[in-house]
C-alpha cells in the first residue's frame, strides 16, 4: 500500500511541494502599484472650492511675491499690493502711483486681478478678506520688509474650502496655511 502512495505521488506530484501564499518579491509590486495609484488619485480627492480658492491663492502669492521683488529691485521706489475686496481685485504698483498697476515689460497687461476674470478665471466665486493692513494695502520697503508692524492675513474662502496667507512684517516671507 505504501508502494501505492509513492507511486502515485510520482506520477502527479506531491502536495507537499504545492505553493500557497505570495513571494516577497509579488507584495513588493502590488504595494508599489498601490503606491503609484495613490499619489494618482490623492489631488482629486480634494473638493472642488478648494481647487478654486488655492488658484486665488497661488495668484496673491505670485503678485506678493512680484512686489516685494519690485521693492527690493528698486530701493528709490517702494512697492504696494492694493485691495478692492468689495470686487475681489488687487493689484500691484509703484507707491508714488498707488492706483496706477505696474505693466508687464511685453504684453502691455497691467499686474492687477480680479478674482473669476482674466488669468484668475478658474477663483470664479472665490472671495478674500484682508485684516491687519493699512489703508487697503501692503506696502514693501526696499529691504523687502513690509512698512507696517502688523503681520497681515489675506483670507481667502469659498463655501467650506478656506486658506490664509500670512505675511510677516520683518522679513516679508508667506505662509500659507
Amino acid at each position: 500500500m505504501r508502494s501505492d502512495r509513492w507511486l502515485h505521488n510520482l506520477r502527479f506530484g506531491s502536495h507537499r511541494n504545492y505553493r500557497s501564499g505570495f513571494t516577497l518579491i509579488e507584495m513588493m509590486i502590488t504595494v508599489a502599484i498601490l503606491g503609484i495609484a495613490a499619489a494618482v488619485i490623492m489631488p482629486s480627492l480634494s473638493t472642488e472650492d478648494q481647487m478654486y480658492v488655492d488658484a486665488g491663492v497661488s495668484l496673491m502669492v505670485g503678485d506678493l511675491d512680484f512686489a516685494q521683488t519690485m521693492a527690493i529691485s528698486d530701493p528709490s521706489d517702494t512697492s504696494i499690493v492694493k485691495f478692492n475686496v468689495v470686487d475681489s481685485q488687487w493689484w500691484v504698483a509703484p507707491s508714488v502711483t498707488p492706483d496706477t498697476p505696474y505693466t508687464k515689460l511685453y504684453s502691455e497687461e497691467t499686474y492687477d486681478t480680479t478674482l473669476g476674470e482674466g488669468r484668475a478665471y478658474l477663483s470664479e466665486g472665490v472671495t478674500f478678506a484682508v485684516s491687519n493692513v493699512t489703508d487697503g494695502c501692503i506696502t514693501y520697503n526696499a529691504f523687502g520688509q513690509l512698512d507696517q508692524e502688523t503681520n497681515p492675513q489675506i483670507t481667502f474662502s469659498l463655501g467650506d474650502a478656506s486658506a490664509v496667507i500670512t505675511i510677516d512684517s520683518e522679513t516679508g516671507f508667506l505662509s500659507v496655511n
